[in-house]
């Protein structure tokens, strides 16, 4: 099951290449800079990003979000990940470019990328509100579900996929409201 919280325990230990971590390496090599105090991304759980304020979100974007990341969303919500960053907007040269040599993604990209983490929080945080804890057990997976159900035609969009409004903050934020209306029963 993908790990939706922090949890306690251990800190996270530290990953060797910035394509593991999803974030840009540091800068504290160079001479002058201030040694490089941001969170790994990875680190964080979707149901933190989406619980995070938009500075907080903000923050993340600027210190860099690896392709890697990408990686992470695509295996969580089980979709091929060249799929999901077409998706998402990236075209595929751009993406495996990016992948295969350890690049951040631009922070548009990177906004993108977030936001979709993002999505996962929110159903995550919604399904905890409102499921039913005994189908919400150890073997449900929140990330699978929604990329399940990002593939399906939604009545309220028009028969269109979830899928197809992820490639910019509009679309994504078309898609937030569509999940936070079908808590309140609004659309079925």
């Amino acid at each position: 099951m993908t790990s939706l919280s922090r949890g306690g325990g251990d800190p996270p230990q530290k990953r060797e290449s910035k394509a593991a971590t999803g974030v840009r390496p540091s800068n504290a090599n160079i001479k002058g800079s201030v040694p490089d105090t941001r969170v790994d991304v990875n680190d964080l759980s979707y149901a933190i990003i989406a619980t995070q304020s938009s500075s907080e979100n903000s923050d993340v974007v600027h210190r860099g979000i690896g392709a890697a990341f990408v990686g992470r969303l695509a295996r969580d919500l089980e979709m091929d990940q060249s799929t999901l960053a077409a998706h998402m907007g990236i075209a595929r040269s751009t993406f495996s470019r990016k992948l295969k040599n350890d690049e951040a993604l631009s922070r548009g990209d990177g906004a993108i990328a977030l936001g979709v983490a993002r999505l996962i929080g929110e159903v995550d945080r919604i399904l905890r509100e409102s499921g039913d804890p005994e189908q919400m057990g150890e073997s449900f997976d929140v990330a699978e579900w929604t990329g399940q159900w990002l593939k399906q035609p939604v009545g309220a969009l028009g028969n269109r996929r979830p899928l197809d409004y992820l490639d910019n903050a509009f679309g994504q934020e078309t898609v937030l409201q569509l999940i936070r209306q079908m808590q309140s029963g609004a659309f079925a």
